[in-house]
């Protein structure tokens, strides 16, 4: 993963079917909280935008292991209703609203977690490209920068447009 460019600010908004929350508690504090393997892990950021922590809380559910292997299998049907309570249980607790936050590039590579300016596709030559295919590939990464995309990595990589969406 690039770092990202230490300048800018990332906006993520709410979205259903993710499997990560944002929102802003009433002191300004800002938030991604969700379930990563068998932790639910919540990033806290200033009213600034800067990482301030990562908080975790484990949670396990023997019948949520998926064929004695120790791996838990969160996208069945009920198991992701019932780590989606969990979730939003966690929010209230926490005092959570959830809106689109504003925050700082952050990575936390045990998790493999964080903000990407420029996908990697973008970014590595590939080998036997032209020349012509070098330069249609610097405009789009030019392109994808000035438009103010990103990638927000949780499981997957989510590409976010400017507004967060």
């Amino acid at each position: 993963m690039k770092k990202s460019m230490k300048h800018r600010r990332y906006t993520i908004g709410p979205a259903p079917g993710r499997p990560f929350h944002v929102g802003r508690t009433p002191d300004g504090g800002q938030l991604i909280l969700g379930l990563m393997f068998s932790e639910m892990i919540a990033y806290v950021f200033d009213s600034d935008g800067h990482l301030v922590s990562r908080e975790r809380e484990t949670w396990r559910k023997p019948e949520m292991v998926r064929n004695g292997t120790g791996v838990y299998w969160l996208y069945e049907p009920g198991t992701r209703s019932e780590v989606e309570r969990k979730v939003v249980d966690w929010m209230r607790e926490l005092r959570v609203t959830e809106e689109a936050i504003l925050i700082n590039a952050f990575f936390d590579a045990e998790y493999n977690v964080g903000i990407e300016d420029v996908p990697q596709c973008l970014e590595s030559p590939i080998k036997g490209e032209t020349d012509n295919e070098r330069r249609e590939r610097d405009v789009e990464r030019i392109g994808w920068i000035q438009s103010g995309k990103f990638i927000f990595w949780w499981e997957l990589d989510y590409w976010m447009a400017s507004d967060g969406t």
